[in-house]
């Protein structure tokens, strides 16, 4: 703490509460510091404000004073009672008596009425200062809240956003089980199929990787035999006349026969259980 702000400290409040605030002042913030700065500014200007509102009240009450030794006397040596005064002087003694009432004098004097003068200045001064510490007070209180709420605004925010997408990822994530689900069952499924139609050529005696591609070969198979079931055909036309060739020529075509038709056979048969 600075040591002239101590010893003003000590000036206004006295030894103990300067010793007390130098005890204590590693606990104090650079705001406790600067109020007690603002504090005693203020109580500096109020004490001379004071002095100064004392000095004058003073005087006036030396004016008041002379001003009404001079009146009795006057009144002493003319012989003039208090019921006999002017509209003026009556309202002058008024003023005075509204005066000492409102000081709480029974007996005004001059250093009565100053002395409660001051001390009622001295009330004011002290509630004066007083109100400012509290507006201070509450104006820090008044940004903090400000602050704090401005902060709780933005927490909701985040927090409601983050809600949000933590939504999203849980919709997101939901959807892809399931979807993901119904992947493997139509997995599961298309084996099952295969199986089924794996089984079921091996019963009628196809291998059980007969596939499309196989089907193909044994269409362009069949009509490979085809083309040589016309050839021979063209041929035994040719030689229908020789007995021997004829002969020969019927078991030729008999066996591209047989052979077309097992191999048609064959591909209807793939070609059903395909579908």
């Amino acid at each position: 703490m600075d040591a002239a702000l101590l010893a003003s400290v000590k000036d206004l409040a006295g030894h103990g509460v300067a010793q007390q605030l130098a005890a204590e002042q590693h606990r104090l913030s650079a705001d406790d510091l600067e109020l007690l700065q603002e504090a005693v500014q203020q109580r500096q200007a109020s004490e001379q404000q004071a002095h100064m509102q004392r000095a004058e009240m003073e005087r006036q009450a030396d004016e008041y004073e002379a001003e009404a030794q001079r009146l009795q006397e006057q009144l002493r040596i003319i012989g003039l009672p208090l019921d006999k005064l002017s509209p003026p002087a009556r309202e002058a003694l008024r003023t005075l008596a509204t005066i000492a009432s409102q000081l709480h004098l029974a007996h005004p004097s001059q250093a009565t009425m100053v002395a409660a003068w001051t001390d009622l200045a001295l009330k004011d001064m002290r509630a004066a200062v007083m109100q400012s510490k509290v507006e201070q007070q509450c104006g820090a209180l008044t940004r903090a809240l400000g602050r704090a709420e401005i902060g709780a605004s933005r927490t909701r925010a985040a927090m409601a956003e983050a809600a949000a997408a933590q939504a999203a990822d849980e919709a997101n994530h939901e959807a892809m089980r399931v979807r993901l689900i119904d992947f493997h069952n139509k997995i599961d499924a298309y084996k099952a199929k295969e199986a089924a139609m794996s089984h079921a050529l091996a019963r009628k005696g196809l291998k059980p990787e007969l596939k499309h591609h196989a089907l193909v070969e044994a269409a362009q198979q069949y009509e490979e035999l085809q083309l040589q079931l016309q050839q021979a055909q063209a041929e035994l036309a040719e030689f229908h006349g020789l007995p021997a060739s004829q002969v020969g020529a019927e078991l030729r075509l008999r066996q591209l026969e047989e052979r077309c038709i097992e191999a048609k056979a064959q591909l209807q048969r793939g070609m059903r259980d395909l579908n």
